[in-house]
């Protein structure tokens, strides 16, 4: 089985680096990005379940039509909310690969999981896909898990150093879509531009990002 695990924080933590915007447009924006992410793992071909960590029951409202379990955790942290979720799924599945995902991806899609999936099963234990600003976007492992997971702004390094270090076949996959994540104003911008660029009317995100004037913000 092939497990995919997304956190999300609270709703009224989240984005806090976006605090410029109004609270609700930004709270919107978080839940658009997450509709977006759970749809592309939801289609991929591959992927048998995906499990959202969040410690805000009220989030299973926003993606209520899509097929996922739920575990609620306690926010304490990213890596602690793999961890509660990976228990959840182990000691009721046979599993065979994992992949950690993120809620703030808008960008993914369903195409670029299966394209790591078929990595996997031409045989690389860890794939690895970067962040626009050097972190962790997507990682998958072959499970038992063979590199430790960790989060921040360098954790992309780190991983492929660990993974180069347990001499296990390592596959870097990147794309536009997957490097994009949306922290700050900057990145509001930049895929607001995207979204005009590739006409994206369908994808959540757009829908929301098309109604903020960013002239407001300085940006």
């Amino acid at each position: 089985m092939i497990v995919a695990l997304i956190p999300v924080k609270d709703l009224s933590r989240a984005k806090s680096r976006l605090k410029d915007i109004e609270k609700s447009i930004r709270i919107e924006i978080v839940k658009t990005m997450l509709k977006d992410v759970i749809h592309a793992y939801t289609h991929s071909k591959y992927v048998d379940k995906t499990v959202l960590i969040t410690p805000d029951v009220n989030i299973g409202v926003t993606v209520s039509n899509f097929n996922i379990d739920l575990v609620q955790d306690d926010g304490s942290g990213q890596i602690k909310a793999y961890f509660k979720a990976l228990e959840s799924v182990s000691s009721r599945h046979k599993l065979n690969a994992i992949i950690f995902g993120v809620a703030d991806t808008p960008f993914i899609s369903n195409t670029d999981i299966d394209a790591i999936v078929e990595l996997y099963t031409d045989g690389y234990d860890v794939v690895l896909t970067p962040s626009i600003n050097g972190g962790t976007n997507i990682m998958l492992q072959r499970y038992p898990l063979i590199v430790e997971l960790m989060h921040g702004r360098d954790s992309f390094q780190k991983h492929l150093a660990k993974a180069i270090q347990k001499t296990v076949k390592v596959y870097v996959y990147s794309t536009l879509g997957t490097s994009i994540d949306i922290d700050t104003i900057e990145d509001v911008m930049m895929a607001k531009q995207l979204c005009i660029i590739y006409r994206d009317r369908e994808r959540e995100v757009c829908r929301i990002l098309h109604r903020i004037n960013l002239v407001k913000y300085h940006v």
